[in-house]
């Protein structure tokens, strides 16, 4: 009687493909936008530098989802993406479009407030005030990756899932706005009388002046409020899996959204904006995070 044959070894576990996650169907999707869009209006030759990485790594996946730490660039790929997607507008937009929408989100803020916001904010402009403000404003990269590692350390799977895709997911929809609806902010587009008292103290300013300038223009990053959709985003999936994590980041988060107005990065109407798309694809990003890890699982 012969020995049954032994079981071939198994093969090496592949990671997942790049489209199988929604956020990064939403970065493909996206840049695809983004190169139309810069094909038609003549910018195809700047959208082009900053998507050839990215067109690479996708044509090389099939080989890089064998390697043992694929799973692991998979998880995390994200943010770069986002990070290159923004840069990359930077260099696109300004290009594409010559208008701005800044002239109808000022007098959207005035239909609001009976003026404008850097108007009522100036009796409370102080130095400590202002850089307060201006660490809260960095603090839109700090959260999300510290609450993301911690989560991911811990084996949160569903958590880090849900905070991935509804972080990243809700910046690239966002840079749609970017793209569509070009605006400057009030630091740029309001005339320098606008603002009676300076902001002494403000480091991020410019520090963001001195990247933009490397572009030689000024960035149309303003609607919606990305910075607010990333703060309000965190805010609501600590809340969820995490209260201690939440009550650490709620005053840095709503000192981030009020950062956006009293920095004079942003109309209000940005800020309400942000709120919205956060909220929207906050109930979405959950459910698919919960089918991801669950397959059962009717979401949430």
């Amino acid at each position: 009687m012969t020995a049954p044959d032994a079981a071939p070894p198994p093969g090496p576990t592949l990671a997942p493909s790049l489209l199988s996650r929604p956020e990064l169907r939403l970065a493909a999707a996206f840049w695809v936008v983004a190169g139309t869009t810069a094909l038609f209006c003549g910018t195809f030759d700047h959208w082009l530098p900053y998507a050839a990485p990215l067109l690479a790594i996708a044509a090389a996946w099939p080989i890089l989802r064998r390697r043992p730490w694929a799973g692991g660039v998979i998880d995390w790929l994200p943010f770069p993406l986002v990070l290159v997607g923004y840069e990359m507008l930077h260099a696109v937009s300004p290009r594409s479009w010559e208008w701005t929408i800044d002239p109808w989100l000022r007098a959207a803020d005035r239909a609001i407030l009976g003026g404008d916001a850097a108007t009522y904010l100036d009796p409370f402009v102080s130095k400590p005030l202002t850089v307060t403000m201006a660490v809260c404003y960095v603090a839109y990269y700090v959260g999300p990756l510290t609450v993301a590692i911690w989560w991911a350390r811990r084996g949160n799977r569903r958590a880090f899932r849900e905070l991935m895709i509804a972080e990243t997911g809700a910046l690239f929809i966002g840079h749609l706005g970017y793209l569509f609806l070009p605006a400057m902010g009030p630091h740029v587009f309001f005339e320098p009388a606008a603002f009676h008292v300076p902001l002494v103290g403000d480091f991020v300013g410019p520090m963001i002046r001195a990247r933009v300038h490397i572009h030689g223009n000024h960035a149309r990053d303003a609607f919606p409020s990305l910075h607010t959709a990333n703060a309000v985003t965190l805010l609501l999936t600590t809340w969820r899996h995490s209260r201690p994590a939440f009550a650490v980041w709620l005053l840095p988060m709503l000192g981030l959204i009020l950062a956006t107005v009293y920095l004079r990065f942003h109309y209000v109407v940005d800020v309400f904006a942000g709120i919205a798309l956060a909220v929207l694809w906050q109930r979405a990003a959950a459910a698919l995070a919960a089918r991801e890890v669950d397959p059962k699982s009717p979401g949430a």
